[in-house]
């Protein structure tokens, strides 16, 4: 498991949640079928993958639209909003 700071994140790409967004639309192209950037362990997931392509800058994240970034942003954002919605309910 890769675990990084705020200052590394930010290091990478300019906020969080951007880099919550490019994160995971990385892998989910991992799973469908792209390559990975780098030579991943036997049992490596998508997403440990994607960490590590883009905090080795082997990831340019660039390539990614502004309306991809921005569906993604309202997904993570809507998430994050039922997941608060579950908690309240469940309390």
């Amino acid at each position: 498991m890769i675990n990084l700071s705020n200052e590394e994140i930010l290091k990478h790409i300019d906020s969080k949640y951007s880099f919550v967004t490019v994160i995971s639309k990385r892998a989910r192209q991992i799973l469908e079928g792209d390559s990975p950037l780098i030579e991943p362990d036997e049992e490596q997931k998508a997403i440990s993958i994607a960490l590590k392509e883009l905090t080795e800058g082997l990831y340019d994240f660039h390539n990614m639209d502004k309306e991809e970034i921005e569906a993604l942003k309202n997904s993570v954002e809507m998430n994050l909003e039922e997941d608060k919605e579950e908690l309240e309910i469940s309390e």
